[in-house]
């Protein structure tokens, strides 16, 4: 403790005899104050003012879309903005929002960035069968045989035939509008897809298939209805 004490006091003795070396290391400190007080001054304030100055042209919402809502043009509006502080990936322009699919709610008022909207919402591929104007029906298969034995996959192209009983006996008819279906899925009796319980090797039993969904358009729907309650259908493959 007591040489602790001798040292300060010496130092202290120094800076007596000696002050100019105190005072220049004043002098430097004030000088490079004044230094960076004239770089904020004249170069990073100017700066920063400049780009809160700049605008913007970005795409905002005009009236509430709702979630998987097909985006119009009359719900959004261009406006211009501080450039300054925008989100990443703001769209600027209308004509890249118009015809794209909400994937959250959007306020009026909201900015509409890359994140919020897209071409689909969750099932790209129930996504692009409703934007064409189409819709999945399901069927029920009377037999195994009907369902060509469980050899049938998603994605063939099948034609669908019905087995009615007339006056002259039983008739297969095969109409035009329920020619060249395709099939969205195979389900077995649990309503589980075929295909995936042949990927997990399950029981055979299990592979069988019960109903099988198509993708149709709404005349072909109530074509399958009718030929599913009012005969028995049974399935041809075209093609794969």
């Amino acid at each position: 403790m007591l040489f602790k004490k001798k040292e300060k006091l010496q130092e202290k003795v120094k800076l007596r005899r000696n002050p100019g070396k105190y005072l220049k290391n004043k002098k430097l400190l004030s000088l490079l104050c004044i230094v960076l007080a004239a770089i904020l001054s004249f170069v990073v304030l100017p700066k920063l003012y400049e780009q809160q100055a700049d605008t913007a042209m970005v795409v905002a919402v005009a009236e509430n879309i709702k979630k998987g809502e097909i985006i119009k043009a009359n719900k959004v509006i261009e406006k211009k903005v501080g450039a300054y502080g925008l989100p990443s990936g703001i769209i600027k322009s209308i004509q890249k929002v118009e015809g794209k699919v909400a994937k959250v709610d959007l306020l009026a008022g909201d900015y509409i960035t890359d994140a919020k909207i897209g071409d689909f919402v969750s099932d790209p591929i129930i996504e692009n069968i409703v934007k064409q104007g189409k819709q999945l029906t399901t069927i029920t298969l009377q037999s195994n045989a009907a369902g060509l034995a469980s050899h049938l996959q998603k994605g063939d192209i099948v034609n669908v035939g019905t087995v009615r009983e007339t006056d002259a006996g039983f008739q297969v008819i095969f109409e035009t509008s329920l020619k060249n279906l395709e099939i969205y899925d195979i389900e077995n009796a649990d309503a589980v897809s075929v295909d995936d319980v042949k990927a997990s090797k399950a029981d055979a039993v299990d592979a069988i298939p019960q109903t099988i969904t198509f993708i149709v358009t709404e005349t072909q729907a109530a074509r399958l209805l009718d030929a599913e309650y009012n005969g028995k259908i049974h399935i041809t493959l075209i093609k794969r």
